[in-house]
């Protein structure tokens, strides 16, 4: 029996590069406002015991994104990958 190759992240990366939207349009079609969809796809911190229940895929004090599921656009907005 063949093993199944590994998935290759690039590959997946470059079939999904075109799926990027703005947090407007993916608020709308999740039909939450933006700003919850921001809080949800970063870190978002509940009480009690500080759990983080967020998706951290992006980082906006630091610039960063999770490659595949978010990237910042050249005007500074971050796109969700959906």
């Amino acid at each position: 029996m063949v093993p199944e190759a590994p998935v290759n992240t690039l590959v997946i990366m470059k079939q999904h590069r075109d799926n990027y939207f703005p947090p407007y349009r993916v608020a709308k079609e999740l039909d939450i406002g933006v700003y919850l969809l921001s809080q949800i796809t970063s870190s978002f911190l509940v009480m009690p015991g500080r759990r983080d229940i967020g998706m951290c895929m992006k980082y906006d004090k630091r610039n960063l994104q999770l490659p595949g599921y978010t990237r910042r656009r050249t005007d500074g907005v971050f796109c969700v990958c959906v």
